[in-house]
């Protein structure tokens, strides 16, 4: 188990059991100044579409959104963190239509897991619900197997994908409040079917001492030869073509050599099962429809006293 990363050891306790945990972040004036400063710089926003400002090709544009989200959240990243690294932060957000859902997923691997944490503090501008594209979550998902994740490296539940669908769970917030997610719990959000967009932000943590990684698998290499690379802490902003680039070997960074690693298999049974288990350690049971999800009064507050303490 890597060293805590929280500083109140009942949300590292709750995090390592659920892969995730919702915190109060931003307050309404900080929440206004990243609204305002989304669309001072949006001026032409795609319509029916996800998208990321991680997606751009401008490096100073996507630079100029991660120093103004790093500098805003600091404060509440010394709040809650002890002994991190901040990695950059950057704008997603869904515009209503059909195609703004963001596929099921993990995040890559980005650091040594076995030492080290990587996490994904996601904040929404505006209250979310499974209607705008709120975030849906496994819980207890990062348990299921130990994995490598990159673009070019499929997921373990490559395939069954449906399966796996069915059991999330919808996390829906306050604008301004933060789903802290660990980058291998299974997770998605469904498009925006409102008539207004929806804003969020993904602001990057890493234990201190963590080296920041890349995993690449060339299709021409032998089956479980994974090249990995060393990359500076700009790393995810440095793509000039995010869709192409993900899936081509680095330009940026230093080879360290190959890992031997073949992705888990899981039979249809063994999946179920590994659901059902880490689900319910996670204190959710696979039986609950998400719309029974817990998002009633009296879990929030259960939320608040954990953060009080």
């Amino acid at each position: 188990m890597p060293e805590p990363i929280f500083k109140n050891p009942n949300l590292q306790a709750l995090f390592d059991k659920q892969g995730f945990v919702v915190v109060p972040f931003l307050n309404n004036d900080e929440t206004s100044i990243l609204t305002n400063f989304f669309h001072q710089i949006h001026a032409d926003i795609p319509h029916n579409v996800f998208a990321s400002s991680s997606y751009s090709s401008n490096y100073e544009y996507k630079k100029n959104i991660s120093t103004k989200i790093t500098e805003l959240f600091s404060i509440h990243f010394e709040r809650y963190f002890m002994e991190y690294a901040p990695i950059g932060g950057a704008f997603l957000y869904k515009t209503p239509g059909n195609c703004s859902k963001l596929m099921m997923h993990q995040d890559w691997t980005i650091v040594d897991e076995q030492k080290y944490y990587a996490i994904n503090v996601w904040v929404p501008l505006i209250d979310t619900n499974e209607q705008n594209g709120t975030l849906f979550v496994l819980p207890g998902s990062h348990l299921i197997a130990e994995t490598l994740r990159a673009p070019t490296l499929p997921f373990f539940f490559t395939g069954k994908e449906d399966l796996v669908l069915k059991e999330l769970v919808p996390i829906n917030v306050p604008a301004g409040t933060a789903i802290i997610i660990n980058h291998s719990l299974i997770h998605y959000s469904p498009p925006n079917l409102t008539d207004k967009i929806r804003i969020a932000i993904t602001a990057g943590v890493i234990s201190k001492n963590a080296q920041l990684l890349f995993y690449f698998k060339d299709p021409n290499a032998p089956q479980a030869q994974i090249e990995v690379f060393e990359q500076e802490p700009d790393f995810l902003l440095q793509f000039d073509n995010f869709h192409q680039d993900i899936f081509d070997r680095p330009k940026t960074g230093k080879s360290i050599g190959y890992k031997s690693y073949n992705t888990p298999t899981l039979t249809n049974e063994q999946l179920k099962s590994s659901i059902i288990a880490t689900k319910e350690a996670a204190g959710y049971s696979s039986n609950v429809p998400p719309a029974c999800a817990p998002t009633q009064k009296s879990w929030w507050k259960k939320i608040i006293s954990l953060y009080k303490k």
